[in-house]
């Protein structure tokens, strides 16, 4: 609904819409909304298997519909990525200066705004304007994840702006992706430990 939405008041199809309102402000090259633009690029394939055997080749890769774009059906590298998270990091603020979010609608994008009802499956406490949001023990962190057929992506980000003196700097991110099923999982939990601290930047 939401990507319709948009279609509407830009005039534009929700792909076009998305490169010239983010992808080309921020720079995100190589971030794509259809399976044949990763042609372009080197592109992960996705393993399945069982616990304790190699994994083998997902038989797929991409069976989502055209209409899932808008929900779903974003390809980007680890590096598009971290570009992104650095815009909520700075305000909304492109590397380049270039302003791309206002500072009011960073901060709609992580306040919440509905509860999670299934804080164990899901692993997150709520939801803001987009981003999924976590509490960590009393640390406020929000992020997204991702999927596709044996492969997971996730973006963790830390919402403290102050930090113990052992602790990595703040403005930081960590993002990891996988490309086996049973990792995903395994990952998705070290993030969750490791994020209110995290030492990933963005290029």
């Amino acid at each position: 609904m939401l990507g319709r939405i948009i279609e509407v008041v830009t005039a534009k199809v929700w792909d076009e819409a998305l490169k010239g309102l983010l992808l080309t402000p921020l720079g995100l090259t190589q971030t794509m909304t259809l399976p044949e633009e990763a042609l372009r690029f080197r592109a992960a394939m996705g393993h399945l298997g069982e616990p304790g055997q190699d994994p083998d080749p997902a038989p797929s890769w991409d069976l989502m519909p055209r209409s899932a774009g808008p929900y779903g059906r974003v390809i980007a590298t680890a590096g598009d990525l971290a570009r992104l998270a650095r815009l909520h990091l700075t305000g909304g603020v492109a590397q380049d200066g270039t302003g791309v979010l206002s500072e009011e609608t960073v901060a709609l994008m992580q306040r919440q705004v509905a509860d999670c009802p299934d804080k164990w499956t899901v692993s997150s406490d709520g939801w803001g304007l987009g981003w999924t949001l976590y509490d960590w023990n009393g640390v406020r962190g929000y992020g997204h994840d991702g999927a596709s057929i044996g492969q997971y992506g996730y973006l963790r980000r830390s919402a403290r702006t102050t930090r113990p003196s052992s602790s990595p700097p703040c403005g930081t991110a960590r993002r990891a992706s996988t490309s086996a099923c049973a990792a995903g999982p395994r990952r998705r939990d070290r993030l969750r430990h490791a994020a209110s601290g995290a030492a990933f930047r963005a290029p």
